[in-house]
């Protein structure tokens, strides 16, 4: 059930009476099973220095075809005294009204409160969103957490929370400089919300059906992942996990609005301070209903919220090698006298990783990413209250890299797979890592990147599971023992710049970054482990 208040301004100690409306023990979302009543209370609390005159309170439906589900306690008149409180049930008699098991139904209603508050505060709103179900779970919140940063998620594939603050990849609890609100940054959030896409393009009509429960579209609304009890395979609990290399939080199924395609996220969150800048997010698709589906677009969507000197207003880039995506606070030298550091050294993205199918399983990953864009949220987001399917599904249509140019507040969005066929006994795996940096240069952000990426092949295996790469990886010269030393510095840069053969005849062994090539970037990931303490991944499939 969501209550929110259209209009409330809190002011202790105002002369004459004064509203203030809360939802004390409401918690979002929730919602009401077929068949059971729910009763709610919307608290009226006096914040002026007289007596508070309610004269009417009113329950407006908006639903047109279902009827006399919202009821009050009281339609007033009653009175508050000053820094009291008193409070109003709201009935939610939805069992009454509909008992259609396997439905999930939307109610939407409003509160209207009028007083002798002075104008505009005379007339308050609430406004109500509740779902009807029989099979949906409510979301359950989480935060997992490294040493340096945590980040809030949620059982129907949602993380981020609309910028909850402090719990959004951001450093404000561990050493940013700037924890003063009044300073132009917002340093409390980094990833301001996110979620998982997937998109199915009908042909006979032409539409879209879309799922995802970012900018406020959570399940009772037409396009929220729905939470189910797990009634597939693989049998999942929601819940958090402790072990002594990460914690985990691992969502349950959620499925799409047309229920044939359900999806697990697991999150890790590295102990090590080592690796604390990163979170994993693993990703399963399966078909819901045991039949096969087809014409998926499946991605994600992340709004950054990078800070900068105005807002949000981010820069944004790729690194193709590291299949990255990114964006970049905005310094524009306006607020020297107040900034303790140049917010353009301040990054958050999301990097690609490696995916396979059930059938392929873990030893023959696909890895291929078909596209990646960032875009203005005032042209996809903000004219519409978040994203529509049809706009959406044309912009994740297009293949490879696309960076938006203007410098202003922008989502990131990646396509791992387009016109995707699902299988009835197969499944997909995606695995993503989301990084951000407090202060540093691009090139150290992507140590960071460089750094998820080897903290996940040496946890979760990253070779093609053949028998020429064991422990290690980087023994270019072939070294006994697995040694990497700076002979293999030697060796790789005679490969890349001599056109001398590195030693290795063992692609696994000399590619560094895991992107089927030895290039430069192999190269960067060599010094990186030599002389600067970035782990390099293992092959322990």
């Amino acid at each position: 059930m969501i209550l929110s208040l259209v209009v409330l301004v809190a002011v202790t100690g105002t002369a004459g009476p004064m509203l203030e409306l809360s939802a004390s023990g409401i918690a979002y979302p929730e919602w009401v099973k077929h068949g059971f009543q729910r009763a709610e209370n919307i608290w009226l609390r006096n914040i002026g220095d007289a007596t508070l005159s309610v004269s009417q309170i009113v329950g407006v439906k908006e639903s047109l075809v279902l009827v006399n589900w919202l009821g009050l306690s009281s339609t007033g008149p009653l009175s508050v005294q000053p820094s009291e409180s008193n409070f109003v049930y709201v009935f939610l008699n939805a069992g009454a009204i509909i008992n259609s098991p396997g439905t999930v139904i939307e109610l939407r209603g409003s509160v209207y409160f009028l007083s002798d508050s002075p104008a505009p505060l005379d007339s308050q709103w609430y406004t109500i969103n509740i779902p009807v179900a029989d099979t949906v779970v409510a979301p359950i919140l989480d935060t997992i957490a490294t040493s340096c940063l945590r980040l809030v998620v949620s059982s129907d594939g949602n993380f981020g929370q609309r910028g909850a603050g402090r719990v959004n990849m951001d450093y404000w609890d561990f050493g940013d400089c700037d924890t003063v609100d009044s300073i132009p940054g917002e340093t409390d959030v980094y990833l301001y919300d996110g979620s998982p896409i997937i998109l199915r393009k009908l042909s006979n009509p032409d539409t879209v059906i879309a799922s995802w429960s970012i900018f406020g579209d959570g399940y009772p609304g037409p396009r929220g992942f729905v939470p189910v009890m797990d009634r597939q395979w693989p049998i999942v609990a929601t819940g958090h996990t402790s072990t002594p290399t990460y914690d985990m939080f691992e969502t349950g199924q959620f499925v799409t609005v047309d229920s044939l395609v359900a999806v697990e996220l697991t999150w890790y969150a590295p102990k090590h301070p080592d690796s604390c800048e990163f979170l994993i997010q693993k990703m399963l698709v399966f078909p819901y209903k045991g039949t096969s589906v087809s014409g998926l677009t499946i991605g994600v969507a992340i709004d950054w919220n990078i800070p900068s000197d105005t807002g949000a207003h981010n820069t944004s880039g790729f690194v193709d090698s590291l299949r990255l995506m990114y964006q970049r606070g905005g310094e524009y030298g306006q607020d020297v006298s107040l900034q303790c550091q140049s917010n353009d050294r301040r990054f958050g993205g999301v990097a690609f990783l490696k995916n396979y199918t059930d059938i392929q399983h873990i030893c023959s990953p696909d890895r291929a990413l078909y596209g990646a864009y960032t875009a203005l949220n005032s042209d996809f987001v903000e004219p519409n209250g978040g994203f529509l399917p049809s706009e959406l599904w044309i912009n994740m249509q297009n293949p490879g890299y696309s960076a938006e140019p203007v410098k202003s507040n922008q989502h990131s969005v990646m396509a791992f797979r387009n016109n995707y066929s699902l299988a009835a006994d197969d499944s997909l795996t995606l695995y993503i890592a989301l990084v951000t940096l407090r202060s540093g240069t691009t090139a150290n952000f992507e140590n960071r990147v460089r750094k998820a990426r080897a903290w996940l092949y040496s946890f979760f295996g990253g070779c093609l599971c053949t028998a020429c790469c064991q422990g290690l990886v980087g023994n270019l010269d072939g070294d006994p023992g697995d040694l990497v030393d700076i002979s293999d510095l030697a060796a790789i840069v005679d490969y890349l710049f001599s056109g001398e053969q590195v030693l290795s005849a063992c692609l696994e062994e000399n590619d560094l970054d895991w992107s089927y090539t030895v290039d430069i970037s192999d190269l960067q990931a060599l010094i990186d482990f030599l002389f600067f303490g970035v782990p390099l991944y293992e092959c322990n499939c």
